[in-house]
């Protein structure tokens, strides 16, 4: 059965991987990253503590092995296959959580189905993300604190796997005292205490590798400066509800793709809060909540992935529910006569289902193609020492293929405005360029750079490729 869920998960996520979504400016970032890895570095340039770096660390080997086996036409779509391993296991932690809370194997499997064919998380899943690495993590730290020896020590390896993913990405700390809940209620009585403190123990003795590095390499201050940015700051973008601003509309956009689950998912998690043994979900699933509701603040779109999971097992969690009360039903006892039969059938619709959803826009032709010949057009007309602004996903790629000075051969034309290092390296601005990258992405997210728009305007296009808002132009700097 779980076979089943998996082939469906994997054959869903890998279809159509490099053409669907577009790329993002994440996804070229967390790439670069982790390809400097290999030379000793934790960031092309200069490391600014946005973000623990120990996600990009777990994902270099990985890419080094895609890489070898040649897969992926660009360094992000290589990176995307790291997808596959990611979805597979959240699918395997999820189906581990729903056995240890006791539900029934087709309840199971069903809250497995409710996340793997979401739109949310083909959408968010197929990316490059340190969410995902966190979200396994994550899960992870769940599914040992759920164990049935119910040791102190499953618990201390619970908050050490939870520790991990807050390194992975900060806003995984939301869940910390459904953590915490979860261990206090499903610890012996008489060590319910003690399990909570070995959990929280083990928090700390993990967490606080990342203070400790910081400290010796002389940027305590600089991370202490950088972590509440991740919860409480970032640029101001309005409430929730009103239309127009930034959080509204990461929310509308969420509530497109699939609001089915989320309402779902929402009010199961209400109904949880009252039943002791599944009050741990609904907290885990509704605290996220507060990034969603504060006024103000940057409300990150990828915050749905580390939603799914939970809306999921709370909407299963209440079914389960639902079976227990009513299991004295015609229908339940016939199901309940033949429960692997019933749970081998609901696993088998798996991939009908899968091959039904195939017909969702990130399965259907390649959104990235403008972008990967642009690539190939500067790898085979420009020299090696040729200076190139340009976007994360094409950075990424160069870098790759061997042009891994950060200012003398691809630069990130984001690090422009934020790098201290950028006026040192470049300091006579568009003099310093000789060729600008004009993709989507460059449009969107660097709009505001006066350097990169003083390039588009001194600057003729040379070769151009996609058509409409996909398009992508190499344009030559006019000198002078």
């Amino acid at each position: 059965m779980l076979v089943c869920c998996l082939t469906a998960a994997m054959f869903l996520t890998g279809w159509n991987l490099g053409g669907g979504p577009r790329y993002s400016q994440d996804e070229g970032t967390y790439t670069a990253q982790a390809w400097s890895v290999f030379d000793f570095r934790i960031s092309p340039y200069s490391y600014t503590f946005e973000h623990p770096p120990l996600a990009w660390i777990q994902m270099a080997p990985f890419l080094r092995i895609f890489a070898a086996l040649g897969l992926g036409d660009s360094a992000v779509e290589c990176a995307r296959y790291l997808s596959l391993l990611t979805i597979a296991i959240v699918t395997a932690l999820m189906y581990v959580i729903s056995r240890r809370l006791m539900m029934p194997r087709a309840v199971a499997v069903s809250a497995v189905l409710l996340m793997l064919f979401s739109p949310l998380t083909q959408d968010y899943m197929r990316r490059v993300s340190i969410d995902g690495v966190a979200l396994c993590w994550l899960l992870l730290a769940f599914a040992v604190a759920l164990a049935p020896g119910r040791h102190r020590w499953n618990y201390g390896l619970a908050g050490m796997a939870f520790s991990v993913a807050v390194l992975n990405k900060e806003t995984m700390l939301l869940s910390a005292p459904a953590l915490v809940v979860a261990v206090f209620t499903y610890a012996r009585r008489e060590q319910s205490w003690t399990s909570a403190g070995a959990s929280v123990l083990g928090m700390v003795l993990v967490g606080l590798g990342y203070p400790l590095w910081a400290l010796t390499e002389g940027h305590l201050g600089r991370l202490i400066r950088a972590v509440p940015g991740q919860f409480l700051s970032g640029p101001t973008s309005g409430s929730v509800f009103s239309n127009g601003t930034g959080r509204h509309t990461v929310v509308e956009r969420w509530l497109s793709l699939d609001s089915r689950l989320i309402c779902v998912g929402l009010c199961a998690a209400v109904v949880l809060l009252l039943v002791r043994r599944f009050s741990w979900l609904g907290m885990a699933t509704l605290l996220p909540l507060s990034q969603i509701l504060r006024p103000g603040g940057y409300l990150p779109s990828i915050l749905a992935l580390m939603m799914l999971p939970f809306l999921a097992l709370s909407t299963a969690a209440v079914l389960s529910l639902a079976w227990q009360r009513f299991g004295d039903s015609w229908a339940a006892q016939q199901l309940a006569c033949f429960p692997r039969t019933a749970t081998t059938v609901v696993a088998c619709l798996c991939l009908p289902i899968a091959v039904a959803r195939l017909s969702a826009p990130p399965y259907r032709g390649n959104m990235n193609t403008a972008a990967d010949q642009a690539v190939h057009w500067l790898e085979n007309n420009t020299a090696r020492n040729t200076r190139i602004l340009v976007d994360d996903e094409a950075f990424a790629e160069l870098r790759r293929n061997g042009r891994t000075d950060p200012w003398g051969q691809a630069v990130y034309a984001y690090e422009l405005d934020l790098d201290p290092m950028a006026k040192r390296e470049i300091p006579y601005g568009r003099r310093d360029i000789q060729y600008v990258l004009d993709t989507p992405l460059m449009r969107d997210i660097l709009r505001d750079s006066r350097l990169v728009e003083a390039n588009r305007i001194l600057s003729t296009p040379v070769a151009t490729f996609g058509q409409r808002d996909s398009q992508v132009m190499v344009r030559k700097v006019i000198s002078g």
